[in-house]
């Protein structure tokens, strides 16, 4: 059987990665962002809980940590004069 940890574990960050400014600058595409988040963490988490307790809490720790990041970059970026100036 294949060891799927590491890809399940680099899915959950770029999907954490890519929801975090989205679900950060609002409307559509960040709710839609949350749903697909939402279905790789069900279908891999899923797997991780029946298979291994401690790769469910690996998945849900990166894919909150990542988002909580690049959503805080994502806002620290936008609310700066030169951002402002090009708006």
């Amino acid at each position: 059987m294949n060891d799927l940890r590491l890809p399940l574990l680099g899915a959950g960050a770029w999907a954490g990665a890519l929801a975090g400014p989205v679900v950060v600058a609002g409307g559509r595409s960040g709710v839609v962002l949350l749903v697909l988040l939402a279905a790789v963490f069900g279908i891999g988490g899923g797997w991780a809980v029946r298979k291994r307790r401690p790769t469910a809490l690996a998945l849900a720790l990166m894919v909150a940590g990542t988002a909580v990041v690049a959503g805080l970059h994502a806002a620290r970026v936008s609310d700066n004069p030169v951002a402002r100036r090009f708006r």
